[in-house]
């Protein structure tokens, strides 16, 4: 897989680009992949994981996926996403700051196991490594669950609900 990087500390310019025999391009969230990135986000949510949930909690977290709130969380969080002929197939938002953990993470149900999600959380790794960061959590789906302990996550405690929504928070040691 051939890498591109550029970083400065101008958030702006900060830039992963990843491209791999695929044609996969792993990139900054931009103001314009906002409709998209929600679009799918909500497709991949609603077939997989809202099931999980009580029906407050799909409202719930349905009232947070606007393209607007997109664009505002990713003013403050690390949002990358995973592009294929020019369409956005995954999606991740890194909180980075108080408790810093992986607060979305989705890919297109036809892109699945195919090391996009697998990447896209290798740059927020790769970031919060960068920031001497040792520890980053997840709140995750029950139908993410083994796909975070495959990348070294463990459990930290029992299932939780909160707001009608279900999730197993883990947790992974970043190397310095």
């Amino acid at each position: 897989m051939g890498e591109s990087h550029r970083i400065s500390k101008n958030r702006t310019s900060f830039i992963f680009v990843i491209k791999n025999d695929g044609g996969v391009i792993i990139r900054r969230f931009l103001k314009k992949d906002a409709k998209r990135a929600c679009d799918m986000t909500i497709r991949v949510f609603r077939e997989f994981v809202a099931r999980e949930f009580t029906k407050a909690g799909v409202k719930k977290w349905l009232s947070e996926q606007t393209p607007e709130e997109q664009v505002k969380r990713s003013a403050s969080r690390d949002v990358f996403v995973a592009i294929v002929n020019h369409k956005i197939v995954g999606m991740i938002e890194g909180v980075n700051s108080g408790n810093i953990r992986i607060s979305r993470l989705f890919v297109d149900k036809h892109y699945q196991g195919t090391g996009i999600g697998k990447a896209l959380a290798g740059k927020i790794f790769k970031l919060n490594q960068m920031r001497g960061v040792r520890e980053l959590k997840v709140y995750s789906s029950m139908y993410a669950l083994k796909f975070y302990e495959h990348l070294g996550f463990k459990k930290t405690t029992g299932l939780r609900k909160k707001h009608g929504m279900i999730y197993q928070p883990v947790k992974k040691s970043l190397k310095p």
